[in-house]
């Protein structure tokens, strides 16, 4: 069995900074065992042991905790006989008697000291010191136009580790996660026939680009909740966080609201904010993004490999890592949101009788394929496609709030930080409010979101 480059031992009491810290160095490109990947029913000592055995390097969390913990005592034993061991005090305790003679690291900014750690796992001097970070010049703010599928962000493996391919010869690239979600069989609300094969689409695209795509398909208000709060977690360790949500949505007092499966009747303005999931948790300041509460589980949702393959996510899903609020603002590069229609207009489902995608996620689609073009050219062409295709009754929009240049199919252009970009393939109407002058009705011929 192939071994990992890291091994991180630790005491149960300290499972939370383990946690971040095995999900940051996934991120980074690192490949990562702790026993939350033990596999139930398993001789768990005999396996601890041999995935040490097979890692290249061992981190060991020293705590108050961890110096009088038999097992962490031996796995690090293990280490520093197989010249492995790369010690870090989380709390400023000092090593047990044997270990003193090893240089430790101490832990206090994860972001901060990660490069350091960084360094002692590949065997390099210490990184030196960073210059203070420079005011990031703002550009002009833009509005362009776009057709709404939506993008945000989530990345997550099997049993609560993720494994990006490390680069061989160089640095890991910035993480890409996007969270995929389609919503059809609504309980109280009318069917809807192509968000399914629009969410399916989306995802193997966005595989093929780099991204680490999850997949939530007929989500409940639960299930959504608990993708997004994944969603939380991987976008606090910086990279493009990209969320695409074709289904139903409405456009209220400039806040825009999608559905789970298993809404009630919405009949008012009151019904709705309590069924629906607010869009603006997504694209409001990193603080209240990150402080919006964990994830509870991980059901429903699916794993996108390059190949367009689906696997179930199995585990628990747990909160998010813990980001000093002192580096968020200099971390956030914005968001870009996409709109499949403006405001006050109707999403259709399909443009044509037989049509397998929606306008928006066709056009979107047939962007990507013919070029990969920056996000705001893409977005245009998107337009154009869309127009054409509704008769001018649908005119997709993108929101550029953010600091950073962003192209799909250029990688080494993202940005340090992190970048949200949000799409949503859905109506932005407000169907309890009589339509104003200039606003848009459904078309009888065409289904709409």
């Amino acid at each position: 069995m192939e071994g990992s480059d890291v091994f991180i031992s630790y005491s149960r009491k300290d499972r939370e900074i383990a946690r971040a810290l095995a999900e940051a160095l996934a991120a980074r490109g690192w490949r990562v065992w702790w026993d939350w990947n033990l596999v139930g029913g398993a001789d768990f000592r005999r396996e601890i042991q041999a995935a040490l055995e097979r890692s290249a390097k061992a981190i060991v969390l020293w705590s108050r905790n961890s110096i009088d913990s038999a097992f962490v005592l031996d796995e690090a034993g293990l280490a520093l006989t197989g010249r492995k061991l790369v010690p870090i005090s989380i709390d400023g305790s000092a090593p047990p008697l044997g270990f003193g003679a090893i240089h430790t690291l101490t832990l206090g900014d994860l972001a901060r000291d990660m490069p350091a750690i960084e360094a002692a796992l590949r065997g390099d001097p210490p990184p030196a010191p960073a210059a203070p970070p420079q005011p990031a010049r703002a550009r002009p703010g833009r509005r362009a136009v776009l057709a709404g599928g939506a993008v945000a962000a989530l990345l997550a493996g099997a049993g609560g580790w993720f494994a990006y391919e490390r680069r061989r010869g160089g640095s890991a690239p910035r993480p890409r996660i996007a969270l995929v979600v389609g919503a059809a069989a609504y309980r109280n609300l009318p069917r809807l026939n192509n968000t399914l094969n629009d969410a399916r689409a989306v995802s193997e695209a966005l595989a093929a680009r780099g991204f680490r795509v999850m997949e939530a398909l007929e989500p409940t208000g639960a299930e959504l909740r608990d993708a997004v709060g994944r969603f939380r977690t991987l976008l606090a360790l910086g990279g493009v966080g990209l969320f695409y949500f074709a289904g139903t949505a409405v456009h209220i007092d400039g806040r825009d609201l999608i559905f789970p499966v298993d809404c009630g009747p919405v009949a008012n303005e009151a019904e709705a904010f309590a069924a629906a999931l607010d869009v603006t948790e997504l694209t409001g300041p990193l603080d209240r993004l990150f402080a919006a509460g964990p994830a509870a589980s991980l059901a429903g949702l699916v794993v996108i490999g390059k190949d367009g393959s689906r696997a179930p996510v199995e585990g628990a899903a747990e909160a998010p890592a813990p980001v000093p609020s002192g580096r968020r603002a200099e971390a956030d590069q914005g968001a870009i949101l996409v709109y499949a229609a403006s405001a006050g207009e109707v999403a259709f489902d399909a443009a044509r009788p037989g049509a397998e995608h929606s306008p928006f996620a066709e056009a979107f689609l047939a962007e990507l394929e013919a070029g990969d073009a920056s996000l705001g050219a893409l977005g245009k062409g998107v337009r154009r496609r869309v127009q054409a295709l509704t008769d001018g009754a649908q005119n997709p929009v993108l929101e550029d709030r953010s600091l950073a240049d962003f192209a799909f199919g250029d990688p080494a252009r993202d940005p340090e930080g992190v970048l949200r970009i949000v799409m949503i393939d859905a109506c932005r109407d407000n169907p309890f409010r009589p339509a104003g002058p200039g606003q848009t009705t459904p078309d009888a011929a065409k289904a709409d979101r």
